[in-house]
């Protein structure tokens, strides 16, 4: 997908110079970074995004409340796609010697919820369907910011015209111009959204992002600009959405990111989806024996809890 490139991305490309010279801020990521999400972005509309997953857990304040902590994108009825930040934290040193370096957050009261436009929720909605998160897939080199993506798997959606799976990319693009970045978060600082929004940004070909090039690999992510609108914690795991790649000469979606960190002001990154096309495949296989052990032993505690009524 190639553009000719605007004034605005040629601004961008000056305040990234002058960023190469003058060090004067720490870079933040969005795991510590709490101040930003989706800006000038406008509300997404009902089926609109039906491949928009809200990944919820419950408010510490409130026990009644769930919040979207993360977002995700639906790439088959049971299978996910997120940022692997999302659910796996890093052990300090001591720890990583014995234990390894990261760990698999506990997974209670978190749900993966398609069908919703909403931000927060006391419960579900008719319209609405959450599913609890039964197994968490993320590559073995995960170490923050580098592979950052993990597959979910959840019991299978009913699709239908507000929940609909998004084809993925499979091959390597060079990508540059203008796609379409969702999620739930604030407008403006310190403004949450109630609602998804949604907004398109300017993607950066890979030799007009100098500034991300020196911490970020651009054969495993891709580089927007951030001028304009912007992303942060909250729209971690996101879709990044094109249509008509080189690939792809249809005008469907295609997701080509999953939403993994910025440096605010300058630059968001994407992980790049088709560098890891075999290692979502491969989860798939992995957990087909996994769903297929849960959903008989569910159906083996039914059974039972279905004697002890008869009794």
């Amino acid at each position: 997908m190639t553009i000719t490139f605007s004034k605005l991305a040629k601004l961008h490309l000056m305040i990234n110079v002058f960023f190469q010279f003058h060090e004067c801020s720490e870079v933040y990521y969005f795991p510590y970074n709490t101040t930003l999400r989706v800006y000038n972005g406008e509300p997404a509309t009902p089926a609109e995004l039906p491949y928009q997953i809200a990944l919820k857990t419950r408010a510490e304040y409130d026990n009644g409340l769930f919040y979207t902590f993360c977002g995700g994108a639906l790439i088959s009825r049971s299978k996910v796609l997120t940022a692997a930040h999302c659910f796996v934290r890093e052990n300090n040193v001591v720890v990583a010697i014995c234990q390894g370096y990261t760990y698999l957050q506990d997974l209670t009261d978190k749900y993966a919820v398609a069908g919703t436009l909403r931000n927060r929720a006391r419960q579900e909605e008719a319209h609405e369907q959450w599913r609890t998160i039964y197994n968490v897939n993320y590559p073995a080199s995960y170490k923050f910011p580098e592979h950052d993506i993990a597959v979910l798997f959840v019991f299978p959606y009913t699709l239908n015209d507000l929940v609909k799976p998004i084809k993925i990319a499979k091959t390597y693009e060079n990508y540059e111009g203008y796609c379409l970045v969702s999620g739930y978060g604030e407008v403006s600082n310190q403004v949450t959204s109630d609602t998804l929004m949604k907004a398109y940004v300017l993607i950066l070909a890979n030799n007009k992002c100098p500034r991300v090039t020196q911490y970020r690999d651009l054969e495993y992510n891709i580089c927007t600009s951030a001028i304009g609108t912007d992303i942060g914690r909250g729209d971690s795991g996101s879709p990044l959405v094109c249509t008509k790649t080189n690939a792809d000469s249809s005008k469907s979606n295609i997701l080509v990111g999953i939403a993994s960190g910025a440096y605010p002001g300058q630059n968001a990154f994407f992980t790049r989806v088709s560098a890891y096309t075999d290692y979502i495949h491969g989860c798939a296989k992995i957990n087909e024996s996994s769903f297929l052990i849960i959903c008989t032993f569910t159906l083996i505690q039914s059974y039972i809890g279905l004697l002890k009524v008869k009794e």
